[in-house]
């Protein structure tokens, strides 16, 4: 089935392939052998099966998903995917040529790799990540918790907002990463500050990183935002749960 105009259904069963080219396609819930999204394509498809693989290609083209059921899932060319509810996938997701996956409090059991791409929001990830492109956490803020490895290669990036009045929260006042397996740091850290950010006195206030064990380091470490808060960031020892911790200047060791 080929889509190039537009079309809402309130559910869709294909047993050949899906192709929505150009086109606006709005269904409850597909269940199709494979589905290609591409060239600006514009697809809500509530709860899609696949029995093949799920492709979202090129600039301008957008995909919401309430769930997804597939055996791989490659997010391509610029392309802008939403992903609610429960994603089972047969396959690590793929993101390349800059492409985005937005995570609506999803819960994805899948290995994820970003090679060159963005993947934000908030959610769990039952699976390893490997960071080549960026992480940038929660919906001003979030938590993202990672039930695996977590690796960032050398041009990766993780990204996490601070700030928010009264006391510091984890996924209320700053963005947080809970990795529940090694955490391989590579790359750049940066901290973003939000409009409401508040300094904080005590030390081991933020705990914006946790990890089970911890290889490597950031290359480089950057806040934006306020030029006169400039943090160090301290990474506890490893085992157990250890933390990266912001220490306000002036703090005593």
């Amino acid at each position: 089935l080929t889509v190039s105009g537009r079309a809402e259904l309130a559910s869709l069963g294909v047993a050949g392939a899906l192709r929505v080219t150009g086109g606006a396609l709005t269904t409850g819930s597909a269940s199709v052998a494979s589905a290609l999204i591409e060239d600006g394509g514009v697809v809500s498809l509530g709860v899609l099966t696949s029995g093949g693989g799920v492709v979202v290609d090129g600039t301008g083209t957008t995909l919401r998903l309430a769930g997804l059921s597939a055996a791989a899932f490659d997010l391509r060319g610029g392309s802008r995917t939403t992903l609610a509810g429960t994603a089972t996938i047969g396959a690590d997701i793929s993101l390349a040529g800059g492409a985005t996956l937005q995570l609506a409090d999803a819960t994805v059991t899948a290995g994820l790799r970003i090679d060159d791409g963005m993947v934000t929001g908030v959610g769990t990830i039952n699976g390893d990540v490997v960071n080549s492109g960026m992480v940038s956490i929660g919906n001003s803020p979030g938590l993202l918790v990672v039930n695996g490895d977590f690796t960032q290669m050398a041009d990766g990036m993780l990204v996490l907002e601070i700030g928010g009045p009264g006391s510091f929260e984890a996924g209320v006042n700053y963005d947080q990463l809970v990795v529940n397996g090694t955490a391989s740091l590579a790359g750049t850290l940066q901290f973003v500050q939000r409009e409401d950010f508040v300094s904080f006195a005590v030390r081991g206030d933020l705990t914006p990183l946790t990890y089970t064990a911890m290889t490597g380091a950031f290359s480089s470490i950057q806040l934006v935002g306020d030029p006169d808060f400039d943090p160090e960031v301290e990474f506890g020892p490893t085992g157990a749960i250890a933390n990266a911790v912001i220490v306000p200047p002036g703090d005593p060791e």
